[in-house]
């Protein structure tokens, strides 16, 4: 499964679960300040379960493919985090309406589910705190000290094409039970530079073949 989260006014609880397009942005607006979005995706945990032995020594790749993209920056950099709570995918869209009215439940920047279950406690309905409750990388990669710090990370400076972030610490992770599967979260890695970036990946909702998958090797 998989979803975009937006911070922005208006758009805090809205729900992208059937969107054709995944979406990592920063903008800063003369409106609304910062505009963020981060994705989430979620693989099954029976493929790392039912074949944990023959998996233990491989290595796992996450691959996005680049729909668009909006004024990235060598200095743009991807980022790869664990989530701490399960969440509901959602049958909205980005385009459904302007209306929050008619806000699909599932997941948000403000709630992790269809239930409205905010992320994290200090969130409210009047604060913008949200945006997923992850693991920082130094919770789970001094469990695996073969792991470079660096490796949960893509660069642009590499490339402007497809992305491909080794997640293997993460994964082994699951399959060591040091932490639950709650899926990942993608997001740039610094949300504070006075920059636009912006990119677009086909969700596994795209009518194209061009949909999100994990490579073992």
């Amino acid at each position: 499964k998989d979803t975009t989260l937006y911070k922005q006014r208006g758009l805090l609880e809205l729900n992208a679960g059937y969107d054709e397009m995944l979406e990592i942005k920063k903008i800063n607006t003369d409106t609304d300040g910062l505009v963020l979005s981060r994705i989430l995706l979620e693989f099954d945990n029976g493929v790392f379960s039912e074949n944990k032995n023959k998996l233990l020594n491989s290595e796992f790749f996450l691959n996005l493919k680049v729909a668009s993209s909006s004024e990235l920056s060598i200095n743009d950099t991807l980022s790869v985090f664990p989530l701490k709570k399960r969440w509901d995918e959602g049958t909205g869209r980005y385009y459904d309406t302007s209306d929050t009215n008619y806000f699909y439940a599932g997941a948000s920047w403000r709630y992790a589910d269809a239930s409205k279950n905010f992320w994290k406690d200090e969130s409210t309905t009047e604060n913008y705190v949200g945006g997923g409750d992850f693991y920082e990388h130094s919770e789970i990669l001094h469990k695996h000290k073969s792991i470079n710090e660096d490796e949960l990370n893509f660069h642009f400076k590499q490339a402007f094409s497809d992305v491909r972030i080794n997640i293997t610490s993460i994964v082994k992770s699951w399959m060591c039970g040091d932490i639950q599967n709650n899926g990942i979260l993608v997001k740039f890695l610094n949300e504070t530079k006075d920059t636009h970036s912006s990119i677009k990946f086909f969700s596994k909702d795209t009518n194209t073949i061009y949909y999100p998958y994990l490579e073992v090797m």
